[in-house]
C-alpha cells in the first residue's frame, strides 16, 4: 500500500510548515507525465495553502496511484490541522519562533 516515510522535525515545528513541506514533496515526487500530476497536485497544494477544501480533481485519472494517494494525504493533514491552517491563511502562526 505505498511507501512509508519517516520525517525528522525540530523540537517545536509549526505543524502547517511540516504539512506544506510534505505536500511540496508529494507534488515534486510525481512523474509529471499525465494531467493529474502536472495540474491536479499543484492545485491541491494551492487549496491547502489557502486553507480551502482540498478538492480531489484527480480521482481515478492518473496512470498510477500517486496522485490519489497524495490528495488523500493532503486531505488528512487538512482535517487534522484545520484550525492551524485557518490561522496561517490569516497570517498568524500559533507556534512561537
Amino acid at each position: 500500500w505505498g511507501a512509508g516515510a519517516i520525517v525528522a522535525v525540530g523540537t517545536r515545528p509549526c505543524p502547517v510548515d511540516v504539512l506544506m513541506a510534505i505536500a511540496d514533496y508529494l507534488v515534486g515526487a510525481g512523474a509529471r507525465q499525465c494531467g493529474p500530476c502536472i495540474l491536479g497536485l499543484d492545485r491541491a497544494r494551492e487549496d491547502l495553502s489557502r486553507a480551502e477544501t482540498v478538492v480531489d480533481r484527480v480521482g481515478g485519472r492518473g496512470l498510477c496511484g500517486h496522485p490519489g494517494a497524495a490528495i488523500a494525504a493532503m486531505r488528512s493533514g487538512q482535517q487534522l490541522l484545520a484550525g492551524e491552517l485557518d490561522r496561517h491563511a490569516a497570517g498568524v502562526c500559533g507556534v512561537a519562533r
